[in-house]
């Protein structure tokens, strides 16, 4: 850490979000906590549960078999000083934001809107376009009709009582409509 390269000297040249260092190996569920932890803060994906600080799995790999891509969500866990009140994904292809309450806010900091300890929602998707191309042909909504739905469609796994999210998406799309399933 803080080292360019091994034959330049000198500072890294970029930003380090965060350094987690221990003085002892890890066990494999310890690693785990960390990864979850470090991708629920930092909105990336990875290919394992994620889990709480108390070891409980609040991402299931398996239940959300096909929803596994594109993972990201809010959350408060206060033994790993974890407090994430909006989120989006890192991945270049996710374009889908929430934040806990019934508003956004230009930062995560800024965001008044808190969670409790342990609320997390986290959200997958099934790796599918996000682009208006698959037909949906519907007239009862107050924005005008609507022809067209996302190739994606998105999972959600929540843990706790989270209440009311607000769900976004970046400016260009008219007439967007959130359409829930029952299950």
């Amino acid at each position: 850490i803080g080292h360019s390269t091994w034959t330049n000297g000198g500072a890294f040249p970029g930003d380090i979000m965060e350094v987690v260092w221990y003085n002892r190996l890890l066990t494999e569920n310890e690693q785990s906590r960390v990864n979850s932890y470090l991708a629920i803060k930092n909105g990336t994906t990875l290919a394992e549960n994620y889990l709480a600080s108390n070891s409980s799995v609040v991402w299931d790999v398996t239940t959300n078999t096909g929803y596994n891509n594109h993972i990201f969500g809010v959350a408060r866990d206060n033994v790993s000083g974890l407090h994430q009140k909006q989120a989006t994904s890192t991945d270049v292809d996710q374009k889908l934001v929430i934040g806990n309450g019934n508003s956004l806010f230009d930062t995560n900091a800024a965001n008044t809107n808190d969670l409790t300890d342990g609320q997390f929602l986290l959200v997958g998707d099934n790796g599918l376009a996000q682009s208006l191309t698959t037909p949906l042909a519907y007239t009862a909504g107050t924005n005008g009709d609507t022809n067209f739905r996302f190739e994606a469609i998105w999972k959600v796994q929540k843990t706790g009582s989270v209440n009311t999210v607000t769900v976004a998406w970046p400016k260009g799309v008219n007439n967007l409509y959130l359409v829930q399933s029952s299950d």
